[in-house]
């Protein structure tokens, strides 16, 4: 079983996680303790469902989405965490000065640049 001690800071909002005990706290520090097994060891790609989803609910909510079924909004959740890590990476590059723009979530992040080009575009 692997050790995963948190320290929170000062600033409340700055965050440091160190594997293993080694670390110690200053007096200004909290730790907290979690004992984890390999099985609930949070990985990036949790950290990016986790995001995705909170914005996907803000999203629906923004826009006022409502779908036929849940296996139709099951869909477009997918589509719309895809389009929103493509904006992401898309949006990196541009703060390395790689893109000339910036990319943002719309009212069409729930649909495929194909669906969008046939819907819009009259593109067969």
């Amino acid at each position: 079983m692997n050790s995963l001690v948190i320290f929170f800071g000062i600033c409340g909002l700055c965050m440091c996680l160190a594997a293993g005990a080694g670390a110690a706290p200053t007096t200004a520090e909290t730790t907290v303790k979690v004992e984890m097994d390999e099985s609930t060891t949070p990985t990036l790609q949790d950290s990016s469902d986790n995001k995705c989803d909170i914005e996907w609910s803000e999203y629906k909510q923004k826009y006022q989405k409502n779908y036929q079924s849940s296996g139709d909004e099951e869909k477009r959740h997918k589509i719309f965490c895809d389009n929103l890590s493509e904006i992401e990476k898309h949006n990196a590059a541009y703060d390395l000065g790689q893109e000339s723009y910036k990319k943002g979530v719309n009212e069409f992040s729930d649909i495929t640049q194909d669906e969008w080009q046939k819907t819009y575009l009259n593109m067969n």
